[in-house]
């Protein structure tokens, strides 16, 4: 696993690229690494830091709500493609007996 980039640009960066390669698992280790970066008390939080921060976690947030939305819509689709499948089976079953 990368470690954790030093500046708020490549944090920023490296956020983003996670999200859009739907790296679930580099994303997870980022909030992380993030997260145990911004609870350290000896660390000044400077604004540019938390505003790259924001804006990278909501592009993140974005590509993470479209994803989930491709996959419901999937799996619906695949639930009504089932349900089709299970209906003709039966017809035919019924037809043939």
């Amino acid at each position: 696993m990368k470690p954790l980039p030093p500046d708020a640009t490549q944090w920023a960066h490296a956020l983003r690229q996670a999200a859009a390669a739907e790296d679930w698992p580099q994303l997870t280790l980022l909030d992380r690494q993030l997260q145990d970066y911004l609870q350290q008390p000896d660390r000044p939080h400077e604004r540019d830091l938390l505003q790259a921060l924001r804006s990278a976690y909501a592009d993140a947030m974005a590509i993470c709500a479209a994803h989930r939305s491709r996959l419901e819509n999937e799996m619906s689709r695949l639930a009504s493609s089932r349900e089709g499948q299970q209906a003709y089976a039966q017809f035919s079953e019924t037809e043939w007996t």
